[in-house]
């Protein structure tokens, strides 16, 4: 290993040491709590929404449920990514590029975020950068029986993290009728057929309600166009310099094509999942690898070093301040004073009835971080979709009209805190029996 390697080796390792620091001492926030306890409730034969997620965490479960056990998965899987894309950029351009490459892929906002919280996110990162490595290398020439068992893998466990994994799998398509002599390749032909076949078994299993298990909410995110449109903006500078250099100056050669042709179909299909089904921008971090391989390529071999500068200051100061403020953009709001929910997971101990009880909220965040900081891991819950009839709701704000949706309501608890930051601030518990209009 030459000494440039060695050094990139040696930040991924720095990189990965930090974050397994926020890991620590970041409260496990909703959306974690309610991917974990999804594992919980899972049996090793049944199929999940997510693909893998819930199995690695599963398997995590055994060693301890804390919150940086919960998140080194991630940290593995985007640090693996990060070496990736650094070896990448290196087939095709040299030291300096595959450097910027890999920092860039850092700073990208979607991929911090990644970074810090245990979501499938990262997985489908991984997925991802193995896929683009692993379709550069046979688009260049390489025939080794590796690459096409890498890329039938990839292809099929990012479908089954994420439906938007179809787009590694369109990008594999149409660069075959871009590239006729692709339609020969038997080991080529192999790989988009058997990945054809498996995404019709999963969205077959998906229709028939295979995947639904435990912890199913309704999810209504709100649409809130002005911030969507500016995170698309800021996280997709790598794919807009990457267009408009490529079409303005023709630089669209053979060495480039194959990495072009996925930046493309990843940048429309982020925009086109968004617009139909509110995919999630902070989502969009496996859909930029392209995009930072060759912005990497173009800084080193054609001297575009200002315009690629300013991008990368762009995105560290947006990923400095989704690090350093609770409130950044690119935080989920709910993660706010998570750290009072865990001292008082004794009292909500005794404040739950039976092993059977559920904690109900508003919230599917709420509730899920709540059940994660009790002992006995209960359902998390909203008043619409639950398994059990009774147990605990939770608010943020006195409620006076819990009657119309269980059959009896009598309030156990008010929890008041202070915090320095928002003032007062209070949970109300309400032990509730008889959800009325109930759904499993």
């Amino acid at each position: 290993m030459s000494k440039a390697n060695r050094m990139a080796v040696f930040f991924i390792i720095l990189a990965a040491i930090y974050y397994c620091w926020n890991g620590y001492v970041i409260p496990v926030r909703g959306d974690e709590a309610y991917i974990y306890l999804k594992s919980v409730g899972l049996s090793w034969t049944t199929l999940a929404p997510t693909g893998l997620v819930e199995y690695i965490l599963k398997g995590m479960d055994f060693f301890g449920s804390s919150a940086l056990q919960l998140r080194l998965p991630s940290i593995i899987f985007i640090s693996l990514s990060a070496l990736i894309v650094y070896e990448l950029t290196l087939k095709i351009s040299d030291t300096y590029g595959a450097w910027f490459s890999m920092i860039l892929f850092f700073v990208s906002p979607s991929i911090t975020y990644s970074y810090m919280s245990m979501t499938p996110n990262a997985l489908l990162i991984f997925c991802t950068a193995l896929y683009i490595y692993a379709f550069y290398m046979i688009t260049s020439g390489d025939k080794s029986v590796k690459y096409y068992i890498w890329l039938a893998i990839s292809i099929i466990c990012a479908v089954s993290i994420h439906f938007s994994g179809i787009l590694l799998l369109l990008t594999h398509i149409v660069y075959s009728l871009i590239k006729k002599d692709k339609l020969s390749d038997k080991n080529y032909t192999f790989v988009t057929v058997i990945s054809i076949v498996s995404l019709i078994i999963l969205v077959l299993c998906d229709y028939y309600g295979v995947f639904d298990l435990f912890y199913k909410y309704p999810v209504n995110t709100e649409n809130q166009l002005i911030y969507r449109v500016l995170l698309f903006l800021i996280i997709y500078l790598p794919v807009i310099f990457i267009i408009s250099v490529s079409i303005r100056d023709r630089k669209i050669d053979n060495t480039v094509l194959p990495l072009f042709t996925a930046c493309i179909i990843f940048a429309a299909g982020g925009i086109i999942f968004s617009l139909i089904s509110n995919y999630d921008v902070r989502n969009l971090g496996a859909l930029l690898i392209p995009a930072v391989v060759l912005t990497g390529y173009y800084y080193e071999m054609y001297g575009y070093k200002r315009t690629s500068g300013i991008i990368l200051a762009v995105l560290v100061l947006v990923s400095a301040y989704t690090n350093i403020n609770s409130n950044s953009m690119l935080t989920p709001k709910y993660m706010n004073n998570t750290r009072v929910y865990e001292s008082i997971h004794m009292s909500m101990q005794d404040i739950l009835g039976s092993n059977d009880d559920c904690i109900f909220s508003y919230e599917k965040e709420l509730s899920s971080i709540l059940s994660y900081n009790t002992y006995t891991y209960p359902e998390a819950c909203t008043i619409e979709e639950c398994d059990s009839i009774s147990g605990v709701f939770v608010s943020k704000k006195q409620e006076d009209n819990l009657d119309k949706y269980f059959s009896k309501v009598s309030e156990a608890n008010i929890y008041r805190f202070m915090s320095v930051k928002d003032g007062e601030f209070k949970l109300y518990f309400y032990q509730v029996e008889g959800l009325k209009n109930h759904k499993k």
